[in-house]
């Protein structure tokens, strides 16, 4: 008995010290009691030094967001009526000792119930993610912009891959179907247009050649059975190991 404690021993001592780290920490948090035990890196991590700031569950949750504090209490939420099979799992913007923001992904359990099922303790880690997150932000205000700058753009501007289905697109392309972005977007080609396996046998041939082809008129009916001369440049692009599966075209209408 003594010799399987003291393997738990070691075995809670050797979790706690890969956890405890500049970027990582632990924490346990007993609800009946309000005490809070974390690693000492959880304070660092938000520039506090050991003993500086008493904490317990309540202190805990004022370093946090009020709208991640209200996330972060529905994820414990769900993982508590689901018995714990929905982990704790939720990115929690923290303040740190500065003023500033800490990105923290928070991911725990349950490790304690009451006799009447309720839940007792929580224990879990904290990564500090503040810098992935700024990346994250950075990516998605440029996708943003980049989206601005196609919207801005009168010709029609769609996205496709090799399989005809629509990636992305502008605002005009998406007023000359009459729908929104979010309607085509994922979408087959052959769902808007008339003629569309004749468009898309060009669409291969400019990937299989890996060549633009600029210019070319083209004469298409739309889907209210009028006439429409069309400008049409079209420009494969390559995936990330260097295959030729997607293509921007780009439509002017010259009727």
């Amino acid at each position: 008995m003594l010799k399987h404690q003291e393997e738990l021993s070691q075995q809670k001592r050797l979790l706690e010290s890969v956890l405890d780290t500049p970027s990582t920490g632990f924490w346990d948090a007993n609800l009946s009691t309000n005490q809070f035990r974390h690693s000492p890196s959880m304070l660092c991590m938000l520039g506090y030094e050991q003993g500086e700031l008493q904490v317990d569950c309540t202190t805990w949750q004022r370093l946090i967001h009020p709208q991640d504090l209200d996330f972060l209490l529905t994820s414990i939420d769900a993982h508590v009526k689901s018995r714990g099979e929905i982990p704790i799992y939720a990115k929690v913007r923290f303040r740190s000792k500065a003023g500033q923001t800490v990105w923290l992904l928070c991911l725990g359990q349950v490790v304690s119930w009451s006799a009447d099922h309720a839940p007792e303790r929580l224990a879990g880690c904290c990564i500090d993610i503040t810098q992935q997150q700024a990346a994250e932000d950075q990516n998605e205000f440029q996708r943003n912009e980049l989206q601005q700058i196609l919207d801005a753009i009168p010709e029609y501007i769609f996205y496709k891959d090799n399989r005809n289905n629509i990636l992305n697109c502008n605002a005009a392309a998406a007023a000359s179907i009459g729908l929104t972005r979010d309607q085509i977007i994922g979408r087959k080609a052959s769902e808007f247009f008339q003629d569309a396996d004749k468009y898309f046998d060009d669409d291969l041939g400019v990937l299989t050649e890996q060549q633009m082809r600029l210019g070319k008129t083209e004469r298409f009916t739309d889907l209210l059975g009028q006439e429409r001369t069309l400008r049409v440049d079209k420009i494969p692009l390559r995936n990330p190991i260097g295959q030729y599966d997607r293509l921007v075209t780009i439509v002017a209408d010259v009727s």
